[in-house]
């Protein structure tokens, strides 16, 4: 896979894409499943300074399970772009704001330019991910597939 390095080759890439047919026969996903119930707590450990902090209720679920995805999928991506994941407003030794955890992508290109964007939604980074990878398509999961250009 070609690295991009131009902000000018991503909007050549979303242009492409727009201009792209919608994929035929795309698949309408499984009917019903079985959700997983969260983990009670989950322990975070910085990434930075190597602090532990203690999460429950529905963000237990996003430290054991969403947190994974998005950083292997934050791997993937940095083969193609250059990015990083900052989390650090999930340590509550880095981050000592009062709002919900978010994390920070960032981009950066060759000129020095830089972008960010706040997310906690794993279908953003694969949504992203499955982009730069030059597909016409996105994965829902159990939800089948839809054009990825409606996205």
């Amino acid at each position: 896979m070609k690295r991009i390095d131009d902000k000018k080759e991503i909007m050549a890439k979303l242009q492409e894409l727009s201009n792209k047919p919608v994929p035929p026969n795309l698949s309408h996903g499984a009917m019903c499943y079985r959700v997983a119930r969260p983990p009670e707590r989950a322990e975070y450990i910085c990434p930075v300074c190597h602090s532990k902090t203690i999460y429950t209720s529905q963000m237990s679920l996003f430290i054991s399970f969403t947190l994974p995805g998005i950083r292997r999928i934050v791997r993937d991506i940095n083969l193609i772009v250059n990015c990083n994941l900052d989390e650090s407003e999930f340590c509550k030794k880095c981050f000592t704001g009062e709002k919900k955890p978010e994390l920070c992508f960032i981009i950066r290109y060759k000129n020095n330019d830089i972008h960010k964007v706040f997310t906690n939604d794993y279908s953003d980074f694969l949504i992203l991910k499955e982009f730069l990878e030059g597909k016409d398509v996105h994965d829902n999961g159990p939800d089948g597939e839809t054009p990825l250009k409606d996205h």
